[in-house]
């Protein structure tokens, strides 16, 4: 069985060392700024630094909560990215455990 092929996980997002659901992001149009991303807020719903998610995204969420509505899934570019960076994070651990779990049973 072949080593599974691990390709580069996306360097606009960074994770924090020791805090496995947050992540910096980089900014879409200025590459010099980092926002910070916590999935874990908001029931999981994720928490961004960025001026988007918090005078677009966060008023509306923070209404359907008062209102008793469901969440809608309202999240800025820098909250899918790090989702997107968990979750291929994750299948890649995933991916490696399992071949670790075959190639020890074919030895």
């Amino acid at each position: 069985m072949d080593k599974p092929t691990l390709y580069p996980l996306p360097a606009l997002v960074g994770p924090i060392p020791g805090e496995p659901m947050r992540f910096h992001v980089q900014s879409r149009s200025r590459s010099s700024i980092k926002h910070l991303v916590d999935l874990e807020e908001l029931g999981f719903h994720g928490n961004c630094s960025c001026e988007n998610f918090n005078f677009e995204h966060l008023p509306k969420l923070r209404q359907e909560q008062r209102e008793g509505k469901p969440i809608k899934y309202r999240r800025c570019f820098h909250i899918k990215r790090a989702w997107e960076y968990y979750g291929a994070l994750h299948a890649r651990l995933q991916a490696l455990d399992y071949y670790k779990m075959r190639h020890a049973k074919a030895s």
